[in-house]
């Protein structure tokens, strides 16, 4: 697991998260054909586990902790925002 800070906009106000976020690898691997013979392009992405993911806080622009589990929307906005992580160097 890895924390990770990020700011995210939610209906004209501002939020400093912290999540500690745990990722996967998804395989997009396919197979083709290429110059008669079938061959498997390797490839894949990480992408977030929201099941093992927390969102530890959520700070409104006051400084004000604010509870995010009580706004669908809010969590929402944040799982959006997390999808702009670069993941290209996650080990």
């Amino acid at each position: 697991m890895s924390e990770r800070e990020m700011v995210v906009r939610h209906k004209g106000e501002t939020y400093d998260v912290v999540l500690e976020i745990e990722v996967q690898w998804v395989d997009d691997s396919f197979d083709h054909d290429w110059g008669g013979r079938r061959q498997t392009e390797e490839c894949g992405h990480w992408e977030i586990d929201w099941e093992e993911t927390n969102i530890i806080s959520c700070t409104n622009s006051a400084g004000e902790e604010v509870e995010i589990c009580d706004n669908s929307e809010l969590v929402d906005a944040v799982e959006e925002a997390a999808r702009d992580i670069d993941f290209s160097d996650w080990e």
